[in-house]
Formats: C-alpha cells, sequence, structure tokens
C-alpha cells in the first residue's frame, strides 16, 4: 500500500503535469512513482529545480496567512475551502478526515467548544517542492487560548498543498503536538534516571 504522499503526487503527476515533464519521468524509468527510489527523489527535485520560484514558495505562504487569518476569524466556512475538495487531515487526536466537507465540520465543532476563542499562528518552517505544482510543508503552530497566558499549544502540522484550478489548496494535512511529546519523553527520561 503507497503513503497518501505518493498517491497524491502519481494524481498530480498523471493530470497537471505537461507532457515534457512526464517524458522526464519515463526517462528517468519511472512509470509507477515508488518513493523510496532514488530515481524518484533525482526526478522530483529536478522537476522542481525547472519551475520553483520565489512567486511558488511565497504563494504556499500567503495561503497558510490565510488558514491562520480564517482560524482568527471564527471563519470555519473559508478554513474549509483553503482545503481542497478531496483533501485528507489526520488531527492531533489522531483521528483521520477526509474531504473538505468534513474537515469544516470538525473543525466547526470544536470550534463552537474547546478551541473557541483560540488564536492561531501559522509559520512554515520547510517548504520543499516536490514538483512544481506540489510542495511538502512543514509548519510551526501555536494555539493561543484568548485570557489563558500559559494554556498554548505548539505542534508542527506536515502539509501537502497543490496548486489546483482553485489556485495553492491543502491537499493532506498531519498534526503532531510537540507538548504531548515533550511530556511523554520528559516522563520516560525522568523515570529512566531513577531506575
Amino acid at each position: 500500500m503507497r503513503c497518501p504522499l505518493v498517491r497524491s503526487l502519481q494524481f498530480h503527476l498523471k493530470f497537471r503535469l505537461s507532457e515534457g515533464k512526464a517524458s522526464l519521468l519515463r526517462r528517468k524509468g519511472l512509470s509507477q512513482l515508488d518513493h523510496h527510489s532514488p530515481a524518484f527523489a533525482i526526478c522530483s527535485t529536478k522537476l522542481a529545480n525547472q519551475d520553483s520560484s520565489d512567486y511558488a514558495e511565497r504563494s504556499v505562504e500567503e495561503l497558510l496567512l490565510e488558514i491562520q487569518a480564517a482560524w482568527n476569524r471564527g471563519d470555519m466556512h473559508a478554513y474549509g475551502a483553503l482545503y481542497a475538495r478531496n483533501a485528507g487531515y489526520v488531527s492531533r487526536a489522531g483521528m483521520l478526515l477526509n474531504g473538505r466537507a468534513e474537515i469544516e465540520q470538525h473543525h466547526g465543532i470544536a470550534f463552537a467548544g474547546a478551541l473557541r476563542n483560540t488564536r492561531l499562528s501559522l509559520k512554515a518552517r520547510r517548504i520543499s517542492f516536490l514538483v512544481p505544482v506540489v510542495a511538502f510543508v512543514h509548519a510551526d503552530v501555536e494555539l493561543n487560548h484568548t485570557g489563558s497566558e500559559t494554556h498554548m499549544t505548539r505542534a508542527i502540522t506536515s502539509f501537502v498543498v497543490a496548486r489546483v484550478d482553485e489556485g495553492w489548496r491543502m491537499r493532506l494535512a498531519s498534526v503532531v503536538v510537540q507538548n504531548a511529546f515533550a511530556e511523554i519523553n520528559g516522563d520516560i527520561l525522568e523515570r529512566g534516571c531513577r531506575e
């Protein structure tokens, strides 16, 4: 079974790239994408270097700012619209959400409850173009709970963003909460020192 990233790349390579780029894939022997293949890494790097520019990176950063702004306005419809129609989202609780509607619905429920009045800060740490229309993004996330100076959730979110008919949209997202990891590691280290 292939990972969602590879399936997403297959879709975009098949339907979004020009014939010239598809022929480069064929010359590199990639009739099927294999994300473990050195040829995949070489080919995707060459494709990304052909057309990537500061403009594309700025477009991805602008998408992150749009997500942040929609969240901070409490506009879950606008937030959801920044995801591709068939996007996938793995929540910090480990739940897989399928499609824009489900992502919007889930976040709307959370925003009406525990996430009400939170402020989102989203900053790209790393943007890697896999191909000119698909980028992998690691972003630092801070979620501040209004009225509580001490309650902040920190996470790293991995996104696959793609340029679709509507512009740049989130295609895949997966959240790893740093606070929980630090607490688990701290407990393991503490116990290890006592034993």
